[in-house]
């Protein structure tokens, strides 16, 4: 955090957040103001945009003056549905940074907060000469992150947000070149879902469009850029979803003949995680899966991701056999393998990078017969 006295960088914090001023003119009243650069969506999830409307609706407001100030993502004293959009425009990645609000605002700590004038804490501390040898500190407040999970450092282990897995199920039908297609989405099991977000990949598939079928999904909960789908969708009231289901529908030309899971996969990045969320906020994360999972191997998203000292790789396989896990990092360059023979159903392994890993993204993949499945996981080093 840079620390600002009136308009000139006077200072910056260490990693315990401490900071030290000298050479102040105890005699001239001064500013002093922190500031944090950042990107927006640091710590920002759909979950967000859930707790962001359930305040609005009433459902559940929020109590913390603090997070109010988090609430308020275009700055201007109110928590209004003009916030929950921007929110959801910055998740679906239509915006990288706020229009009017920066990434992070701070308080003064002594400031008396409470929950009707908690837009009006100064974000600055008058320094004078009754202050000198004295503690100055301010409150750090992550611009829509009303959860908690933003990351202050580089050094600091993101959480582990899910408390288990969901399937989103495909029918796994071959599609043929210039086939107008809808694909439906199902639901794996019953859940009471309030709210919903991953990041499609599309291969071989043009004029794309989401349909809302148990999940009401419209236009402003999806964006296409380039062979990319995001999808955000916030259910305040929560919705009940029963095994079989069908959630929504992906429409597109195909542009060969594939697959559906040649047409459909997820994606992973640091950006947008692939998660459902249930009425009680636990976090589920989300698998792809088919009708055929059974006889399929599969491949899940390793936990935690981003990772600093180590990582689950979980996977499933039909029936006993040698399987090979390798990490590679983006040039290709073999960093671990593992290779056991296993009876079929659910694994796990626990994997630590070697010491001279460079922190990064790196590829993680599943051998498995002739079949190969790769994910991408983030390690931050130690």
């Amino acid at each position: 955090v840079n620390i600002f006295v009136g308009d000139r960088l006077r200072s910056a914090t260490n990693q315990n957040g401490g900071y030290i001023l000298t050479h102040m003119d105890k005699h001239l009243p001064q500013m002093i103001k922190p500031s944090k650069l950042d990107r927006a969506d640091n710590g920002i999830t759909t979950l967000d945009v859930v707790a962001l409307q359930k305040h609005i609706l009433g459902l559940s407001r929020i109590e913390s003056p603090y997070l109010l100030l988090a609430a308020d993502i275009n700055g201007d004293g109110a928590i209004t549905v003009v916030d929950l959009v921007e929110l959801r425009k910055l998740i679906l990645g239509s915006i990288s940074e706020f229009g009017n609000s920066p990434s992070w605002v701070f308080v003064d700590r002594n400031y008396a907060m409470d929950l009707t004038h908690w837009y009006r804490a100064p974000d600055y501390i008058e320094f004078t000469d009754t202050m000198v040898g004295r503690s100055m500190d301010f409150v750090g407040i992550k611009v829509g992150d009303l959860n908690g999970t933003a990351r202050v450092s580089e050094l600091q282990q993101a959480s582990v947000r899910s408390t288990s897995d969901y399937s989103l199920i495909l029918d796994d039908d071959l599609w043929y070149r210039n086939q107008r297609v809808n694909i439906p989405v199902k639901a794996s099991k019953s859940l009471h879902v309030s709210g919903l977000q991953v990041e499609f990949s599309l291969g071989h598939l043009s004029d794309v469009a989401i349909y809302g079928n148990a999940l009401p999904v419209t236009s402003s909960h999806y964006r296409r850029e380039g062979d990319k789908l995001f999808l955000s969708l916030d259910i305040a009231q929560g919705i009940h979803i029963d095994e079989g289901d069908i959630l929504f529908t992906i429409s597109g030309q195909t542009e060969a003949n594939a697959s559906t899971l040649d047409l459909i996969s997820l994606t992973e990045n640091d950006r947008i995680l692939p998660e459902i969320y249930d009425v009680h906020s636990d976090v589920f994360q989300v698998n792809l899966g088919t009708d055929r999972h059974n006889t399929l191997p599969m491949l899940y998203q390793n936990k935690p991701n981003p990772f600093s000292e180590e990582t689950l790789i979980p996977f499933f396989i039909p029936q006993p056999q040698e399987i090979e896990i390798r990490i590679i990092t983006v040039d290709g360059a073999e960093v671990w393998k593992h290779r056991e023979y296993m009876g079929s159903g659910n694994h796990q392994l626990a994997v630590q990078l070697p010491l001279s890993s460079e922190g990064g993204v790196y590829f993680y993949q599943l051998r498995s017969g002739e079949r190969v499945i790769t994910r991408k996981m983030i390690y931050i080093t130690r």
